[in-house]
């Protein structure tokens, strides 16, 4: 890349996220990002009854560190609300998390896929929030035109696909 620029990338993006001038972005597939609890926690058993996040003001929040876009979405919509989210720990990588999770530490969020290939999901409950989705769509982005690259990034852009519908 001789100009600095970008050329292609993976990204989540949500609805919020704007792209900057010269940039395109074409889906690939979607994401959901659930909230969860511990199934045997009071946590678990109230996600049962449809909350709201004010309802969750309380409660301890297992996430990833603040670079985390999830993290980041979460952090704004308690703000809006004037709460304070509850950070009982910082912890990169959902396993560790989920694991946490799953002992009745807290609360999290974790992408729908990884939360079904995880070893902790018998563990978990799903939380249904009816003030907060955090729903995104994976996408191949491009800055300028295709270029030599198109024939690569077609291909890779189909395989990512492929994998997404197998997981």
């Amino acid at each position: 890349m001789p100009s600095g620029g970008l050329d292609y990338a993976v990204a989540l993006i949500t609805d919020r996220h704007k792209l900057s001038a010269g940039l395109t972005a074409a889906g690939i597939g979607g994401e959901r990002v659930a909230v969860v609890a511990a199934r045997s926690s009071e946590a678990g058993r109230s996600a049962a009854r449809r909350l709201r996040l004010r309802d969750l003001a309380e409660d301890a929040w297992i996430l990833s560190p603040p670079a985390c876009g999830y993290r980041a979405a979460l952090q704004r919509v308690f703000d809006r609300q004037k709460v304070t989210l509850q950070i009982a720990a910082e912890v990169p990588g959902y396993d560790l998390q989920l694991s946490l999770i799953a002992r009745g530490l807290g609360r999290g969020l974790v992408p729908g896929r990884r939360l079904a290939a995880s070893p902790w999901r018998r563990h978990l409950r799903l939380v249904a929030v009816s003030d907060f989705a955090l729903d995104g769509r994976i996408a191949m982005v491009q800055g300028g035109a295709p270029g030599s690259l198109q024939a690569a990034v077609t291909h890779f852009q189909e395989g990512v696909a492929a994998a997404l519908l197998n997981h």
